[in-house]
């Protein structure tokens, strides 16, 4: 799955790259231009599993990392890619391990990159909306193999989990200019995930176990993201979003009387970039 995302990214590579290098001279009506931003993120993640209304355990703490986007517009349409990597070592888990006991500690490893590739068309109104449709790819890498101390005092492993998906998003972005050089938009998404999966990765406890990899159920899934933009030169942007992103996971199935409970991740954040137009 992540080789069509890429692939899908490639091609939208390309068209972006067709838009920035097609010269106007066949027709000087048309408008082009294309944009790169980077910048650091800070995000704060609460992820709980639940079952029967109760929390059966929990992740919790402040992700930090960069994030980029390549865009490029020609006329109406609309062309982009954007990603996103986040990552702590001292996120906080409560809960229990596998054998039962109760665990509370704070030093877990939490990875989280995100791939998304969109296409829109803008509709100019003296305000501007871009309905616009994407795929993306979801990598999450929760914990690792560790020793870690329970509350009654033992000791027992930790494991690593790899949580992946890929999905379709289909939003909205509506934007407000509210000086000259300054604009504030409103960017929202419903995600449709295709297949999503989590792997226990028990080997790298002792090599005689087996990785167990679950189908997780996906129930709904979006994001809210509010972006202010000032424009300081000709070239240059400065950009912060606001963002908001939730993943409602369904129970897995049954293997080997394991499974994932049904989970909920929501992710709070800000970006902030600096963006260059070409």
């Amino acid at each position: 799955m992540l080789k069509r995302v890429c692939s899908a990214t490639l091609i939208l590579m390309f068209l972006i790259s067709s838009v920035c290098l097609a010269t106007p001279v066949y027709n000087k009506r048309i408008k082009y231009n294309a944009e790169v931003q980077a910048g650091p993120l800070c995000y704060y993640l609460d992820y709980q599993e639940r079952e029967n209304g109760r929390v059966l355990d929990k992740d919790y703490g402040f992700l930090y990392g960069i994030h980029g986007k390549l865009e490029a517009k020609n006329n109406n349409l609309i062309f982009d890619v954007k990603t996103f990597i986040a990552y702590t070592d001292s996120a906080t888990y409560k809960g229990s391990s596998s054998s039962g006991e109760k665990l509370s500690f704070d030093s877990e490893k939490e990875c989280i990159i995100n791939l998304q590739t969109d296409a829109g068309y803008i509709i100019n109104i003296g305000i501007k909306l871009c309905p616009y449709i994407g795929i993306g790819y979801r990598y999450w890498r929760r914990g690792e193999a560790k020793v870690v101390q329970a509350d009654d005092g033992s000791y027992v492993w930790d494991y690593k989990e790899i949580y992946s998906w890929a999905y379709i998003a289909s939003g909205i972005k509506l934007t407000i200019p509210i000086e000259r050089n300054v604009s504030v938009s409103l960017d929202t998404a419903y995600m449709f995930a295709i297949d999503p999966q989590v792997t226990a990765y028990f080997s790298e406890i002792d090599p005689s176990y087996s990785d167990v990899t679950l189908n997780l159920n996906p129930q709904s899934a979006f994001y809210v993201n509010v972006p202010v933009e000032v424009k300081l030169t000709k070239r240059f942007l400065v950009h912060c979003e606001a963002i908001f992103r939730y993943w409602n996971m369904g129970r897995s199935n049954f293997y080997l009387g394991m499974y994932e409970p049904h989970s909920v991740t929501k992710i709070y954040g800000v970006n902030v970039a600096i963006s260059y137009l070409f």
